[in-house]
């Protein structure tokens, strides 16, 4: 985390590298601890509807990585995870993070 938090909301990484290992973790961490293993179970925890257009959410993600809202994800699915977390990156900040970029930092450190 950055030293100097400028968000009151959301946590700031002094590198991309670190916030998307966070992701990763938190998104890991959804699917094996608290049965958010598919796409609509991820994007509900993550962007709750009181907050979001979920519905618009899930329809990006599952588009984009091309399975359906309900299929069953694994947390040590890395390929999946990472394209489930390059297309929520679209959404949250209009990053265009490849998946592949994703993965190595999962292969680095996981």
């Amino acid at each position: 985390m950055s030293p100097e938090q400028t968000d009151r909301e959301f946590i700031v990484f002094n590198r991309l590298e670190y916030g998307i290992r966070a992701a990763i973790k938190l998104i890991r961490r959804y699917v094996q601890h608290y049965s958010c293993d598919s796409v609509r179970k991820i994007i509900y925890r993550w962007a709750p509807p009181c907050e979001n257009d979920t519905e618009s959410y899930i329809a990006y993600v599952t588009t984009k990585v091309g399975i359906m809202e309900s299929e069953h994800i694994k947390h040590d699915d890395m390929f999946t995870i990472c394209k489930i977390i390059s297309a929520m990156a679209q959404v949250e900040s209009q990053m265009k993070i490849p998946a592949e970029d994703i993965q190595d930092v999962w292969i680095k450190y996981f």
